[in-house]
């Protein structure tokens, strides 16, 4: 006969309730597991407030608007600014004139060291001058119909001077 294994109380080790149950996790564990959980909470929250804050929008000023001799479409000279860790650039773009203007895809970009000018030259056609010594970065020739002529000139004047 087996003798029961005795632990100083009625029932045997084997037979207790308990032992079937999952061990708990101890004070020092569960506080633990409470302050990362917080600290990682805490670190995505200064990760999204970091990155949102380096999505800021550019400022848009503008230099003029003109309207076609038709009148169907609309002439804009503006300056935009992203920020310190980027230089401003002028932009030109031609836009229906019943259109919200946006400055999304412009028709010309050069950095903002220049002056620049946009004149309509008939129904059709627009002169873009600008200083020779500017950084182009974009020129289309075309733009809804209308053909886009380009006179770099060192008569127009540097920002600043």
């Amino acid at each position: 006969m087996a003798l029961p294994i005795l632990t100083g109380r009625s029932k045997p080790l084997l037979e207790r309730e308990d032992m079937s149950r999952k061990p708990r996790l101890s004070r020092r564990v569960l506080i633990s597991l409470g302050v990362a959980s917080f600290l990682l909470l805490l670190g995505g929250i200064f990760y999204w407030l970091l990155v949102s804050s380096l999505d800021m929008p550019c400022e848009t000023t503008m230099i003029s608007e003109k309207d076609s001799p038709d009148g169907t479409l609309r002439l804009y000279v503006f300056d935009v600014d992203c920020g310190a860790t980027t230089s401003t650039a002028v932009q030109v773009t031609i836009l229906p004139a019943a259109a919200k203007f946006n400055r999304d895809d412009p028709s010309f970009v050069c950095d903002h060291d220049t002056s620049v000018t946009a004149i309509w030259d008939g129904p059709s056609n627009i002169v873009v001058r600008y200083s020779s010594t500017a950084r182009i970065f974009r020129q289309e020739t075309n733009r809804l119909g209308v053909n886009i002529r380009y006179q770099p000139t060192s008569e127009l004047k540097i920002y600043g001077n």
